[in-house]
């Protein structure tokens, strides 16, 4: 029931950027400078997003282990950590 909630809440933020992008989107497509080049802002953002995405991966191993060998301590040693 949990993971289903934050499912639900992940998606719903998720659709909310999108919606935001989209129609900031739309309305820079009504701006163009005829002096200025196209710019495919694309492969920009690809390459934030698989950051972002390599920085949530990296802190889910970690937070994995972490929880691991938290759980294999002692009950004192546990409670302290």
């Amino acid at each position: 029931m949990h993971m289903s909630s934050t499912t639900e809440n992940y998606s719903a933020a998720v659709q909310k950027v999108t919606d935001f992008w989209t129609q900031g989107s739309q309305g820079l497509g009504d701006f163009t400078l005829p002096s200025l080049q196209q710019i495919d802002l694309v492969p920009a953002v690809e390459r934030y997003f698989e950051f972002v995405q390599q920085a949530v991966d990296v802190s889910r191993d970690f937070t994995l282990k972490w929880a691991q060998a938290v759980g294999s301590l002692p009950g004192a040693a546990r409670e302290q950590a």
